[in-house]
């Protein structure tokens, strides 16, 4: 395992959480859920062979969280957007191949996870979601993230790994309370970073990368910055101004220095920067410059 994935691991499980209760009874179907208690919370769908709810999900009113991943549905049933209850659905590899603008009437969402599908485009209307904390939507074929976005007051987590990005709207600067933003495997070559100062997790890994520009320093909370695998030849001064940052990984790039004041990163922990062109005098200043910090070349 490489040095920084259980770390990752263990933060991003505090970061997202679990939006199951398993404290309450987690019904797996809805003839079950009728039969036992029509005030059910939870119901779980997953791996079922799915195409369609059925008819009678609606008479679950109080419905809060329904997983039905790993099906076969390849639309929106209409039955869903009646649960106005909902706080958590997750509909992660799946074949659908849009979001309906009625998205945006669930007010009450906090989770909406439809990785691992087939689709282009978010509506405008997700922007209505307020209460929405944890938002995935890796291995889809996202081109643009619509600037109504900064509407999701209350983001969280936001995964958009392997899609087809190339920039962000600035509106992304709204999200005040985003800790953990995950960009990888897309086409960005260039990135202008918006100053999101609870972020916690930036993972920018396999993409494109030649220019970073933006304040880094403003991103005072970040205590993870993943950069590995682009084309970077050098990294912003800003960066000496993560004055929280723990693990920074910057493998298989072209640099051939760090910033200047890069000794100012003094909670630094593992730095790794291996497939570079660092020069030998250069990694006896990196490394003298963080006599706290595990240097990995």
């Amino acid at each position: 395992m490489k040095p920084y994935l259980s770390f990752l691991i263990l933060l991003g499980n505090t970061l997202i959480g679990n939006s199951q209760n398993p404290k309450l009874p987690i019904y797996t179907s809805v003839a079950q859920a009728l039969a036992t208690d029509t005030n059910a919370l939870q119901l779980n769908l997953r791996q079922q062979s799915v195409f369609s709810l059925d008819d009678d999900i609606v008479r679950l009113q109080n419905l809060r969280y329904l997983n039905l991943m790993k099906n076969n549905m390849e639309k929106w049933d209409n039955d869903l957007w009646l649960l106005t209850e909902l706080t958590s659905i997750n509909l992660r590899e799946n074949a659908l191949t849009d979001i309906p603008a009625a998205v945006g009437n669930f007010q009450n969402l906090e989770e909406l996870d439809i990785a691992g599908n087939s689709i282009p485009k978010f509506p405008e209307s997700i922007g209505e979601l307020k209460k929405l904390k944890r938002l995935y939507f890796s291995n889809n074929y996202l081109t643009r993230i619509p600037a109504s976005i900064g509407g999701c007051k209350s983001l969280e987590v936001l995964e958009l790994e392997n899609n087809h990005l190339s920039d962000l709207p600035k509106e992304m600067a709204e999200l005040k309370n985003l800790k953990n933003l995950t960009l990888s495997d897309n086409q960005f070559k260039e990135l202008e970073m918006p100053a999101l100062e609870s972020l916690v997790v930036l993972n920018l890994e396999k993409n494109q990368l030649k220019i970073i520009s933006g304040d880094f320093g403003k991103l005072k909370s970040l205590k993870t910055l993943i950069l590995s695998d682009n084309k970077l030849t050098d990294l912003p001064e800003s960066l000496a101004k993560l004055r929280n940052l723990e693990l920074l990984v910057a493998s298989n790039n072209a640099l051939t220095s760090l910033p200047e004041k890069i000794s100012k990163l003094s909670t630094l922990r593992t730095l790794i920067l291996k497939g570079n062109h660092f020069s030998e005098a250069e990694k006896e200043r990196i490394q003298k410059s963080l006599p706290q910090c595990k240097v990995y070349f």
